[in-house]
């Protein structure tokens, strides 16, 4: 984590350049509807659309009938103090990929419980960047699911040592000042920031592949 946290204050003008406002505004409204609890997810189009767009959730190869399944999931744990991954990605596993394959959506997940209760972080590839991890070892759902959740675990213990420790003090400052009025979680600030490093690295990283080709080739 110490070596996150460097990277993190170093790079924080380009962390913080690299957000979007209009996704902080997307975000907010998402978040409005979905703790509207006069409102039913499963009925409102609009959310489910703007929701859909906003986590490319029609960029993953999903069928009708699995997002039909993940919006009433939604709706129906509206009310569960502790939210159940392992229940909720096994009953989503049921519904096969448009390529007919079963799969553990880990991610998406974690971008449901994260709009019912924002103390939940996000996890994607960005964000599982900036702790190291890269591709799940291939298994059965069972082990699929345990190696997500330890990654999880680690995720959530380091936002809190974030917070609790206040190391990123400076970044959060800024992200505050940027946004001012945000009224975002400290789990969900944090969720922008490691998304957007997470791009940041990547950039970086293909830009010191292509300095090294260059370099070999003028060698060559």
């Amino acid at each position: 984590m110490r070596n996150t946290i460097i990277w993190l204050n170093a790079y924080k003008d380009a962390i913080l350049d690299n957000l979007n406002p209009e996704s902080i505004t997307v975000y907010q409204f998402i978040q409005h509807r979905a703790q509207d609890k006069n409102n039913d997810l499963t009925q409102d189009l609009l959310f489910q659309f703007v929701y859909r767009s906003y986590y490319r959730l029609d960029n993953a190869g999903l069928t009708d009938e699995f997002k039909a399944r993940y919006f009433k999931l939604m709706q129906d744990r509206r009310e569960d103090f502790k939210l159940d991954f392992e229940k909720t990605l096994l009953d989503l596993q049921k519904f096969k990929t448009r390529k007919g394959n079963e799969s553990i959506q880990f991610s998406f997940t974690t971008k449901m419980f994260s709009t019912l209760n924002p103390v939940y972080p996000v996890y994607d590839r960005e964000v599982a960047k900036m702790f190291d991890y890269h591709s799940i070892p291939q298994g059965d759902a069972a082990a699929k699911i345990k190696a997500y959740l330890l990654r999880y675990e680690v995720i959530l213990k380091g936002y809190e040592q974030i917070v609790r420790e206040n190391l990123l003090k400076d970044l959060l400052s800024a992200f505050d000042q940027k946004y001012p009025g945000h009224q975002l979680s400290d789990t969900k600030c944090l969720d922008f920031i490691f998304w957007s490093a997470g791009k940041i690295k990547t950039q970086l990283l293909k830009k010191a592949g292509t300095q090294q080709a260059s370099m070999v080739e003028t060698k060559l």
